[in-house]
């Protein structure tokens, strides 16, 4: 059974604030009653609504209530329009095929990463030699490549190894924790363009003294 900690409101009303880096209509903090709790679960709901996003059918009652599929499926839908690229598709098709142009020879999110490598392959496509470690154990490979991570790029470690080694990874846990990195990979190349160039569009080393 989900154990809660959303049913009041309040942490769904500050993640959907911090994610959507708005201001909602105030909650309640300190709730007592259920009818409480379900103002500030409408609150949140009706922001979502008034984002112009198609909020799924539920109640605030069900999130009250504590069920896991309403609760899981919110978060998702949350978590997808906010975190996720805005042309992200349900089943991950277009991050699969932004890490195919990237050299990232992957077919879905889920059993492809279950090695550790593309993962690996990913952090030095972002960073040339972060990893050139030989080990080839996933688990392993894959707790070093998200403190790594964590080190080089901050991102943060909110998943773990085993998600990715399951016989029966989620491909959604995945994709919300790679987003990071297409973030990051997006970031560096914002940054490398803004580097002084020469005339055949090789980097610079250093910026050209200016002449006296």
């Amino acid at each position: 059974m989900f154990s809660g900690g959303l049913d009041d409101g309040v942490l769904l009303w500050k993640l959907v604030s911090q994610l959507s880096k708005k201001t909602l209509t105030k909650y309640n903090p300190n709730v007592k009653f259920k009818i409480q709790k379900m103002n500030n679960i409408y609150l949140t709901l009706n922001f979502l609504k008034e984002e112009g996003l198609k909020v799924p059918v539920m109640s605030a009652e069900e999130i009250v209530e504590r069920k896991e599929k309403s609760i899981l499926t919110l978060l998702w839908y949350i978590i997808s329009n906010y975190h996720l690229q805005s042309e992200a598709t349900a089943d991950g098709s277009v991050f699969v095929d932004w890490l195919n142009s990237i050299g990232i020879e992957v077919t879905n999110l889920g059993k492809d990463f279950s090695s550790g490598l593309p993962l690996v392959q990913l952090i030095n496509t972002i960073k040339p030699k972060t990893i050139t470690t030989t080990d080839t154990d996933p688990t392993k490979l894959i707790s070093q490549a998200i403190a790594i991570s964590k080190k080089e790029f901050n991102i943060p470690d909110i998943i773990d190894p085993l998600y990715f080694t399951n016989s029966s990874p989620d491909f959604r846990s995945n994709w919300i924790y790679l987003e990071y990195f297409r973030k990051k990979y997006m970031e560096m190349k914002i940054s490398l363009s803004d580097l002084p160039k020469t005339d055949s569009g090789q980097i610079l080393a250093k910026a050209p003294s200016s002449s006296r």
